[in-house]
């Protein structure tokens, strides 16, 4: 087979973006985005795109030790993490610095026909509480066919490890700030009031009603949850401790942007014969608990009758943890309390 590589292609020079803001949150999940633009020249002067192998051998390592690699998908000792594909979680909440573009996500795309800039989009993430306050610099590392590295620290080598001349530093170089994940007390957790579940029948005692639950930084900003678990799913309650009491309540959750109503095992909390609710509308931004109350759920021993701890992760991507328990000596009413 003939030899592709080419011994004298090499890249001309860079372009550094940081496309949304430069900080994040030590949470493991939130990202920053950085855009790398290579401009790579082969040995006939013809500018072209980096190949399937040089862009899967392109590195993030820090501006100043080369030698430190962020890992693709999974945490360092330090705790950073660098990946090709966004997570889903909100960016960091800040306006956007007045010299950010925005690139679109997808596969690398030629932006600049003039420069021949190839644009390739990677995100950073920190799950380490110890790099809180910290301003990390880093840079992109492009290691061509031929096996000669170049850097956007302004370094580069040859393959067999000499150094050569480069491009200038790219100024400026992505920094990231690493700040301390917001936590909230329980009372910035809303349980909204119980309201009849649409398409569901009452009758008389008989009901199925929702209560939403969200997250209230403040009066005028409400933070998206993603993701929202029960564990166990749900608990029961009967009107008095009598045995032959058949008058319950039993709870379920529905996880943000989901229809799926999640209860707990029968043998846990037993929901009786009447058909369960179906939610046909996903509500978006906000967790659902669902309260059931029946007339034909016979009392029966080792059922789970709460509270339910409460796993919640925000749109930034913040772990929150908190309870959910039937008020006092009321099981048609639930409420909140800390974890």
């Amino acid at each position: 087979m003939k030899n592709t590589i080419d011994p004298y292609w090499y890249v001309s020079a860079f372009e550094v973006y940081t496309d949304s803001t430069p900080d994040v949150f030590a949470n493991g999940h939130q990202q920053v985005k950085l855009t790398v633009g290579v401009k790579a020249i082969n040995g006939e002067g013809q500018e072209v795109a980096l190949t399937p192998t040089e862009v899967a051998n392109t590195k993030m390592v820090m501006y100043r030790r080369v030698d430190q690699v962020l890992p693709f998908d999974h945490f360092d000792s330090l705790g950073w993490s660098v990946s090709r594909h966004y997570q889903g979680y909100d960016y960091f909440p800040r306006a956007r610095p007045a010299n950010d573009r925005p690139v679109s996500a997808g596969q690398p795309t030629l932006k600049n026909q003039d420069k021949a800039f190839h644009y390739y989009e990677f995100y950073v993430s920190c799950n380490a509480l110890s790099a809180v306050g910290q301003t990390v610099d880093l840079a992109f590392m492009v290691k061509g066919d031929n096996g000669d590295k170049f850097c956007t620290n302004g370094q580069s080598w040859y393959a067999d490890g000499t150094s050569h001349n480069s491009p200038p530093p790219q100024q400026p170089y992505a920094r990231i700030h690493v700040h301390r994940p917001k936590s909230y007390p329980v009372d910035n957790f809303i349980l909204s009031a119980l309201t009849d579940m649409p398409d569901s029948p009452t009758l008389g005692a008989i009901r199925n009603r929702l209560a939403t639950l969200s997250l209230q930084e403040s009066a005028t900003h409400t933070i998206a949850l993603r993701e929202t678990t029960l564990s166990p799913e749900g608990m029961i309650q009967w009107s008095t401790p009598l045995e032959a009491d058949t008058h319950a309540s039993f709870t379920g959750y529905v996880e943000p942007g989901r229809t799926e109503i999640n209860w707990n095992k029968q043998t846990a909390v037993p929901t009786g014969n009447i058909p369960l609710p179906e939610l046909k509308t996903p509500i978006v931004d906000k967790a659902s608990l669902i309260l059931c109350t029946r007339v034909d759920i016979k009392r029966t021993p080792d059922v789970f009758s709460g509270p339910c701890p409460v796993s919640i992760v925000d749109a930034y991507g913040t772990h929150h943890r908190l309870k959910v328990q039937f008020k006092l000596g009321d099981r048609h009413v639930l409420e909140l309390m800390p974890a």
